[in-house]
């Protein structure tokens, strides 16, 4: 449970592009969902927006998991500058799923 990531929807990455494009904005701009979370709590989340049960749910930690590659524990964006200059909003991660749901129930 010491890995933090900040799921992104799609459709936020593509807001970003198009938003830029629309103010003539050029250069680096960070695009990502707005909530840093541990890769439990993304799960837990999910469980919880699925009504599905957390009891089967245990937390571990990097080490126990024997990787090979080295990943950064806390991966997440600051994304003021898109924010003030873009007018970017990305989407709670609870907006994504029900977003999700939508898709998947149209498709």
């Amino acid at each position: 449970d010491d890995q933090f990531r900040s799921p992104t929807l799609a459709e936020d990455l593509a807001d970003a592009c198009i938003l830029s494009f629309q103010k003539q904005k050029y250069g680096v701009y960070n695009a990502s969902g707005k909530d840093i979370m541990s890769i439990y709590e993304t799960v837990e989340r999910i469980a919880k927006h699925y009504n599905y049960s957390t009891k089967n749910l245990h937390r571990i930690s990097t080490s126990t998991l024997n990787q090979t590659a080295t990943r950064p524990l806390k991966t997440g964006f600051i994304l003021d500058k898109a924010i003030k200059e873009l007018g970017y909003n990305p989407h709670s991660f609870e907006e994504c799923l029900t977003i999700i749901d939508k898709q998947l129930k149209n498709n």
